[in-house]
């Protein structure tokens, strides 16, 4: 039923209908058989129109919690043999440069004047731009990373942020800042 669904809105529209799940690390079974499903979808003319239809998967995990015998990492490699494309991008962790472009853009400022921020945040959160970015919020929630008036720029704290003491993990470092939250938000 659901995959006549996705036939429908398919044949109603032009614009390509792309589909995004991520931590699909952990996805089941049947949501598996149903993604192929969908992927498997005969990619005809619509009735009334000369092009094909599209249908986009984008599917993010961790590929340290995913190996060879993955039930997502087979149906997809299997998807080749009936003729649909599959493009596996890994991504890594940013360099230092690509770390002060971040915090150089994410601040307005020249990425000379960020580059002290940049590698403390660098070596606190091993370039990953999801860590980066929570930080960087937690900074300016502790005021260690503020906007000045005198200075008409950002200005940050470096031995303040230096010495703070963050997990190595991206998830615990945001579950743990949900507990700064006020008691009427959390429940």
């Amino acid at each position: 039923l659901f995959c006549q669904f996705v036939e429908i809105i398919l044949d109603c529209q032009e614009e390509p209908l792309t589909l995004f799940l991520d931590d699909c690390q952990w996805i089941d079974s049947s949501s598996v058989a149903l993604l192929n499903q969908m992927l498997m979808i005969p990619n005809k003319s619509a009735t009334h129109k000369k092009q094909k239809r599209q249908f986009f998967f984008f599917g993010c995990c961790r590929d340290d919690e995913v190996n060879k015998e993955h039930p997502l990492v087979l149906m997809l490699s299997s998807l080749g043999t009936f003729g649909l494309k599959t493009t596996n991008i890994m991504l890594t962790s940013m360099s230092k440069e690509t770390v002060n472009e971040m915090v150089s853009t994410t601040l307005s400022l020249l990425p000379r004047l960020t580059r002290p921020l940049s590698d403390i945040l660098y070596h606190k959160t091993k370039g990953s731009p999801l860590f980066i970015k929570q930080l960087m919020i937690e900074l300016h929630k502790r005021h260690f990373l503020y906007p000045s008036l005198t200075h008409r720029r950002w200005v940050w704290e470096s031995d303040n942020i230096r010495d703070m003491e963050i997990t190595d993990s991206v998830a615990t470092f945001i579950m743990n800042s949900f507990h700064s939250l006020p008691p009427d938000v959390l429940s």
